[in-house]
This record gives structure tokens, sequence and C-alpha cells, in this order.
């Protein structure tokens, strides 16, 4: 069954984050914070960069979608969203 947006069943990561502030700790054990204000900086850099954008591909999907040439596969889309919420099959 595929999870839905909102209150659901915990997360994979959960128990990890739970186990980590059992031990009083913010992170998995063996696992060293990074410092904080690299991070923010990175990030503000990466939010002032703005989003990775390939502009010739969003041109080239615009012509194909203008001209009526451009066809989506919705079983690929569907797998795509399932591997998505419940983690590939190789995982299994």
């Amino acid at each position: 069954m595929i999870k839905g947006v909102g209150l659901g069943p915990a997360s994979r990561i959960d128990p990890v984050r739970t186990k980590a502030a059992e031990q009083g700790g913010t992170t998995p054990a063996g696992v060293a914070p990074k410092p904080r204000a690299s991070a923010e900086t990175a990030l503000s850099q990466m939010l002032a960069d703005g989003p990775p954008v390939d502009s010739d591909r969003v041109a080239e999907l615009r012509a194909k979608i203008a001209d009526g040439s451009y066809s989506i596969d919705p079983r690929a889309i569907a797998e795509k969203m399932i591997a998505l919420d419940l983690g590939s099959r190789d995982d299994a």
C-alpha cells in the first residue's frame, strides 16, 4: 500500500533518530555532527544560485510538447512514484 501525505507509520530513518536521542545525542553513533555555520553557508549559496535547471533540456521538452511529439509513459511514472514511496525492489 502506498503511504499518503500526513500521519502514518514511521519512516525508515526514524529508528536511527530515536536511538540517537535515547543516547543523549542528535546524530547516530559514530557520526560526528558537521559544523552548522558551513552548512548554513552552503544552503544560503544554493538558495542564492537558484534551482539547478538544464535550460537546453527545458527548451527541448517545450518544443516537443508544442508540436505534439512528447509522449508520456503512465506505467513508468507509476513505477517511479511507487519506488520513491516504498523503496526500490532491490531493497527487499
